[in-house]
């Protein structure tokens, strides 16, 4: 009773007025039909009859035809609404898992997550490095008796960014031919696009499940932060120049490492700082992203038992 009632007050308001009005039509030429039959009325009026008899069924039929048979064709409509939304969906949801595993080598892309928060900690350790080869190169540390401490900066936070590269190499399969950061990064926004911008309006009126808004709202950002943040040719070049000033400061006289390689030293390691902090952003959002790449799961699995309960229960 409670569905039929929620049925009528979706009916919109000229049907219902429509059905308000025909139907006791309906009632009265149907109880005139019946009395003109027990009084003789139609007895020689076959054509007068069958008009009769027929408006009265069209009293009857137009209101039906108006609330019972309409919400049975928009019942039908929505079902196959919701059957597509959940394929599209489902298809959205593999693919987008797929796209941003895809940016792991293969020995770790089962489980990423351990990976990824080992290369935070060096890109950290990187971004602390850079900063005490800042201050060790910079006008408070530009003594030359400091030469030696320079030079073990340098020669450290040369190791260390080649090992963080050299570790990232390890987790991330950004240097094929096939597959670049870039190129990822777009592919991966695509997905993303599709699965939130175009389906989720379509499953939020469907009545279907989707992810929270916090969560939505998370990945996204991720998504945007990772297309945005290119910091991996950016380390290419610095460790090119860090291994240059390494060079000069084994065997050179401080006035003129100060007159020629301390401007470009003190640029190097600042860019380094700010390339570190870009990468280990970079590195939290994409483990984020991957963290939430359950909830993208549970969303795919969820329509996969939607699909099984209508199945068993048509």
């Amino acid at each position: 009773m409670s569905r039929i009632t929620a049925l009528w007050q979706d009916t919109p308001k000229p049907i219902r007025i429509v059905c308000y009005t025909l139907i006791p039509l309906g009632f009265l030429c149907g109880v005139a039909g019946v009395y003109g039959d027990g009084h003789n009325w139609w007895s020689n009026r076959g054509f007068l009859t069958n008009l009769m008899s027929s408006f009265t069924g069209l009293l009857f039929g137009v209101p039906v035809a108006l609330t019972v048979i309409s919400h049975l064709g928009n019942a039908q409509a929505e079902a196959i609404e919701r059957r597509s939304v959940k394929r599209h969906a489902s298809l959205a949801a593999s693919d987008f898992q797929r796209m941003v595993i895809s940016i792991f080598t293969a020995s770790i892309r089962n489980s990423p997550e351990d990976a990824l928060r080992a290369l935070v900690d060096k890109a950290r350790n990187l971004e602390n490095q850079a900063l005490e080869l800042s201050s060790s190169i910079g006008p408070s540390g530009g003594m030359p008796r400091q030469m030696d401490r320079r030079r073990d900066a340098a020669q450290t936070i040369v190791a260390s960014l080649a090992e963080f590269r050299a570790s990232c190499k390890e987790v991330l399969d950004l240097w094929s031919e096939e597959m670049d950061e870039s190129t990822w990064a777009g592919l991966v926004a695509s997905q993303w696009k599709i699965f939130d911008a175009e389906l989720r309006p379509r499953a939020r009126e469907a009545g279907l499940p989707w992810l929270a808004h916090e969560k939505s709202f998370r990945i996204g950002n991720a998504v945007e932060v990772v297309r945005d943040a290119s910091w991996l040719p950016v380390q290419e070049g610095l460790l090119e120049a860090l291994r240059e000033i390494e060079c000069a400061l084994e065997d050179v006289e401080w006035v003129v490492y100060r007159e020629d390689f301390l401007p470009s030293a003190i640029n190097v390691s600042e860019e380094l700082q700010k390339s570190a902090k870009q990468a280990r952003d970079w590195l939290l959002q994409l483990a984020d992203l991957v963290k939430h790449l359950d909830d993208i799961r549970d969303i795919e699995l969820a329509y996969k038992a939607l699909d099984e309960k209508e199945h068993v229960s048509s």
